[in-house]
């Protein structure tokens, strides 16, 4: 078994201030249909591969909170999970 820890970073999914090409406003923009289909991919792919993380860190905005769960729908992971400002 390698040593070491492997870090994984994944982007929010499209929201609707992405596709206008616009700076986020400080509301809390939700994903676009899009978006959703582009984090349920990334869980997908996270499947495939047969990852299992010893931790998740998300921040406790609406879109990155919306993207964790499309993420981890595939995979039924929710064990420590952390939504958390500092990644903000």
């Amino acid at each position: 078994m390698p040593y070491g820890k492997t870090i994984v970073f994944a982007r929010h999914g499209e929201t609707n201030f992405n596709r206008l090409k616009q700076i986020q406003d400080p509301i809390e923009p939700h994903l676009t249909t899009k978006g959703h289909m582009q984090a349920h991919a990334i869980g997908k792919k996270i499947q495939e591969q047969g990852w299992q993380f010893d931790a998740v860190f998300c921040a406790d905005t609406t879109r990155t909170r919306e993207t964790l769960v499309d993420i981890c729908l595939p995979n039924r992971s929710k064990n420590n999970i952390h939504i958390t400002s500092f990644l903000n």
